[in-house]
This record gives C-alpha cells, structure tokens and sequence, in this order.
C-alpha cells in the first residue's frame, strides 16, 4: 500500500479517518475505507471442513474452529451457496427475466442529494453523467449515425404524416425511404434492416406532424375518456358501411374509429370485447364481441369487425398497455378473418340482428378541434 500510495492515481485524504484512501479513476475520485472489508468479501467456510480440521491429529489444526458453529453437527453436511455461486444464480435468473422482455436501458441520474423537488444540484449531476460515461457516449453517436430504426418500426410510427399511405405496404424499405424523402430529410443511410440518420434534428419536423396527428387523434375521443394510449391511419368501415380511410384511436375505455372529420365511425368498449385478432405479415387486426339477439329466444350475435393497415409489432405493444391497465385482452396472431368482418353488406346483416340498444354508439365531441389550427398534420 506504502508504495502504491506514492502514484499519482492513489491519494491520502488529508481529513478522515486513517483507514480510508481514494483512487483517482478516470471519471473522478473514489474514496473506500479498508474497515471490514475482508468481513464483507470473505466467503462461507463449509461445515465438512470444520469436522475435518476437528477430527484432525494435528493439535493446530484442531483449534482452529473450536468454537465455530458447525464445531459440534455430526452427519451429512449439506453446503451453504457461496458468495460466487449466489452471484452466478442471481445473474442466472436475472438473464432469464430479461430474455423474456424487450430490453430498453434507461440512464438514470439524481438531480440532487436530498431526495426533494425543484432542486438542481450541477456538480452532483454532473459527476454521474461523467461516472456513467454518458459524455464519451454522447460523442461517439454524434460522430457517425445518432437516429437509427428498423424500417417496420419506422414505418410503423410515422405512416401516419403522411398522406396517400391508407393501404398497407409491406415493402418497409420503400416505404421508409419515400417517407424520408417527402419530408426531406438529408444524410441518411439505408441499411439492410434499419435506417441510419446522421443528424436526429432533421426528423424533427415528422415528430412535429405526428405530434399534432396524435393530439387531433385525443380531441375526437368523448370528454370522459381517460385518455389516449395509440393512435394511427387505418381503413376500415365507416359508420355508412363503407370501407374508408380512417383515424384509429385507443382510449382507457375502448376501441375508436372515425371520419377525418372527427365523426364516429366504430365503438367497441373494452368489457364488450371477446377477441383480438392480427396479423404482422398481412397488417390488419380485426376486434370480436358478442351481443344478445334481438328478441329473447335469439341467439348471440358474433360481430367482427376489420382494422386494416395496422402493423403487427404495434397491435401487441398496445394491447400489452391494456393489460397493464387491468383489461385481460385475449389476443394472438392469427392467419384469416371472417367473411362477415369484409363484406359490408355481411357485417350490416349481423348489427340488424342485435338487440336494441345493445351495441353502444357514441356522439361526435362537440369541443373537437384540430391541434393544428385546422390544417391537416400530414404531408404530400
């Protein structure tokens, strides 16, 4: 220790006490304390090796655990986990939790040390983002391509500012390169799977427009909805019967479709809904309820209704929210529709043979107003 503590990265703190030293790391200075240190790392000693060191004909090593807990258990002795087993079990499960979800690493930092609001201390959150080698990160990103994205995901997210994508494209590179050209964005790259942007402040103006595309989206729903959760363009069955683009909204409360114009078009309740269904390859989803016939000798009605141009991926990260929210969604990938949920003519058939009253509509809010001043959010 006396001749490491002549190098420039190990300091003597000149206050404290005499079992404490710091190291220079890198990122900043680490103070430690030598007290207890052998206690906290030391491992288990196991039973079998006390009874041995006991059983002993060398008089040493018979006081050597004299007074240990394991000095007087006789029999099979069954091995306390290891520190290094512990970690390694831990690890283990850890690694199987996290295989099972879809990973996002957040960075967390401590704007101050007494745990109070509105208060910002500069040198504390700026010794974590060092410790954390956020600024080394920062600059490695900024050097080559800061913004990138699978092309589903990116299609996915922002096919809703644009205009004329109502029906589903499969081919994602396209797409995602027609929607980066309409919204002239500049020095990106086309991967094999993902795009690669080099200024991330150049997709600004399409988070702008699908901004402004969710909030018009949130101005539809009823006033005592809870709120939005998804929002995107979609084609489907209008309250006419035919099939249009639409808005598909997702509220605390149920499954919306309407007009352009703000005007409901479809309503499902979440406690009405039996079944949701998708598919990624295809890009649709349909919604299944029941309803009693309309007279009381009747049977149930199975209405299934198609949500077209709705990409896979997002269908199962928003019915998970659901069950977040307590709504025990059946939902799975399936690979056919039925007929009813196509034909128009089919699926007005079976809302005739509902009882009155029993499939709820809902009024257009009068309060609704687009976010963005009455201009449509999209672009050509």
């Amino acid at each position: 220790m006396k001749s490491g503590l002549r190098q420039p990265e190990f300091i003597t703190p000149p206050k404290g006490p005499a079992t404490q030293f710091q190291i220079k790391h890198y990122a900043g200075i680490v103070t430690y304390d030598v007290a207890g240190m052998v206690e906290r790392n030391k491992d288990t000693v196991y039973p079998d090796i006390v009874a041995l060191a006991n059983s002993s004909s060398n008089p040493v090593a018979q006081t050597l655990f004299v007074n240990h807990q394991h000095a007087k258990k006789t029999g099979v002795f069954k091995r306390a986990p290891t520190t290094c087993t512990q970690y390694k079990k831990d690890v283990d499960q850890l690694m199987t939790d996290l295989s099972k979800c879809n990973q996002h690493y957040i960075r967390c930092i401590k704007p101050n040390g007494s745990k109070r609001p509105g208060m910002f201390e500069r040198d504390l959150t700026l010794e974590q983002v060092r410790y954390l080698g956020m600024l080394e990160t920062v600059k490695v990103r900024r050097a080559g391509y800061a913004f990138r994205m699978e092309f589903e995901r990116f299609t996915a997210k922002y096919k809703c500012c644009m205009n004329g994508m109502d029906e589903y494209e499969p081919d994602t590179y396209r797409t995602t390169y027609n929607i980066l050209q309409s919204a002239s964005v500049r020095d990106f790259e086309m991967g094999k799977s993902k795009v690669f942007i080099k200024d991330a402040k150049s997709i600004l103006s399409l988070e702008d427009r699908r901004k402004q595309f969710w909030e018009d989206a949130r101005n539809m729903l009823p006033e005592e909805e809870d709120g939005l959760i998804y929002a995107d363009k979609v084609l489907g069955l209008n309250e006419k019967f035919v099939r249009s683009p639409l808005y598909f909204a997702l509220g605390g409360r149920g499954f919306y479709w309407f007009n352009h114009d703000g005007t409901p078009a479809q309503y499902f309740p979440m406690e009405e809904i039996d079944f949701v269904g998708y598919n990624t390859r295809e890009g649709w989803m349909i919604i299944q309820a029941t309803y009693s016939g309309r007279y009381e000798d009747d049977p149930q009605v199975y209405v299934t209704y198609l949500s077209q141009n709705m990409y896979g991926e997002e269908v199962k990260n928003f019915i998970a929210v659901c069950d977040s929210m307590g709504y025990e969604l059946e939902a799975k990938e399936i690979s056919s529709f039925p007929q009813d949920a196509f034909d128009p003519n089919e699926y007005k058939a079976n809302l005739k043979k509902i009882g009155k009253g029993a499939k709820r509509m809902i009024s257009k809010n009068s309060k609704f107003a687009r976010a963005s001043g009455g201009k449509c959010c999209t672009i050509s």
